[in-house]
């Protein structure tokens, strides 16, 4: 006995019907009234199927434009301006993971895990009751954004931060003695804010 084939993948059948008819025995092609009788159970099938996979189509890696607006609405968490649909799923798949949080930190790390993409981060408990999760390059979301997302998984009382980190250069101090640098992207920036690193702050759920 071998083991069937494994489904790889979902997909629409749209032609039931068709499909149907073409295994209809020869020796009743010519009774009408059967092949209509079958046509109409097949019919019903069709729509069974269509339905069904309409259901299907509603999940968050599925959905996009208006469709994951209205997943976003149940999910308490409304599209954040210019928020693109790939960013707006992975903030709404770490937010289902956070309604299944007990709170530890194990939980916590798989929904900042989920939102960074990858293992890229830090979670760290410095003090009692204190949570800092540090991201190592930029977060398709923004910090704000990340802190209220881990914040519904966290337990009540534990303050939770996470640090911005910003797409641009961070600030470095010049290894230079002096304390003039021809470096556009590194140190302090001049008054018009068009040069120097960007400096990072923690925000707080």
């Amino acid at each position: 006995m071998t083991e069937p084939d494994r489904i790889t993948s979902h997909e629409l059948v749209a032609t039931h019907v068709e499909d149907g008819l073409a295994l209809f025995a020869r020796q009743f092609a010519t009774q009408p009234r059967l092949e209509a009788l079958l046509r109409a159970a097949l019919a019903s099938v069709q729509t069974v199927e269509t339905d069904t996979w309409a259901l299907y189509a509603l999940g968050i890696a599925e959905s996009s434009g208006a469709a994951l607006d209205q997943i976003g609405s149940l999910l308490l968490l409304a599209r954040p301006a210019s928020l693109s649909d790939a960013d707006y799923r992975v903030a709404l798949t770490a937010i289902v993971r956070a309604h299944r949080s007990s709170g530890t930190a194990v939980d916590l790390l798989a929904v900042a895990r989920i939102i960074v993409g990858s293992y890229a981060l830090t979670l760290s408990e410095p003090s009692p009751a204190t949570v800092i999760v540090e991201p190592v390059a930029t977060p398709p979301v923004s910090a704000e954004l990340c802190a209220a997302i881990l914040a519904r998984g966290a337990p009540a009382g534990v303050a939770l931060q996470v640090v911005d980190v910003p797409a641009t250069t961070l600030f470095t101090f010049s290894a230079d003695a002096e304390l003039a640098s021809s470096s556009s992207t590194l140190g302090f920036s001049d008054t018009a804010g068009s040069t120097g690193g960007a400096l990072v702050g923690v925000v707080m759920a």
